[in-house]
């Protein structure tokens, strides 16, 4: 008798519909990397060159201390270059 009830009660079980299912609804954020175009700002002009502002004679016809000044000059002028143009592209990859 206990069988006949259990299977009873496991057949009625098994004889829901769908329209008795509810299922809810959850709304997931997912993050995805979406390509971006490349907002450049005002781009730096580069310095000019030490062979572009002087010529091989005006260059040996300063002394070892003006051409130390220049090199000097030159460098903090590319360094102040890279600066300024990693701050125009910062948004690029």
């Amino acid at each position: 008798m206990k069988k006949l009830i259990f299977l009873t009660l496991l057949l009625a079980a098994g004889c829901t519909t769908p329209g008795d299912i509810v299922y809810k609804d959850k709304i997931v954020e997912n993050k995805v990397a979406v390509a971006q175009p490349c907002v450049v700002g005002v781009r730096p002009t580069p310095p000019i060159s030490l062979k572009e502002q002087y010529t091989l004679p005006q260059w040996r016809a300063l002394s070892i201390k003006q051409r130390a000044a220049l090199v000097s000059i030159q460098g903090l002028n590319y360094k102040k270059y890279g600066e300024d143009l990693n701050g125009s592209t910062i948004s690029c990859p």
